[in-house]
């Protein structure tokens, strides 16, 4: 069953970042809150290469509700 889409605040990936970068594992926190392992490792990766500003949600063109 896919998940549900939630929008994640720029403070929450950013948490879950270090947690990964400190030793958690991607899977682990990927379970916790509810997204797939592949999207925290996402997260790290842009965290790495453009910093905080990387996690900002970003708006998507022609989505009116966001």
């Amino acid at each position: 069953m896919p998940q549900k889409y939630t929008m994640r605040s720029k403070e929450e990936k950013l948490a879950i970042v270090k947690r990964n970068l400190s030793g958690e594992a991607a899977r682990m926190l990927a379970r916790e809150i509810g997204c797939s392992d592949r999207q925290v490792r996402d997260w790290v990766k842009i965290y790495q290469t453009e910093g905080e500003a990387g996690l900002e949600p970003k708006k998507k063109p022609g989505n009116p509700a966001s």
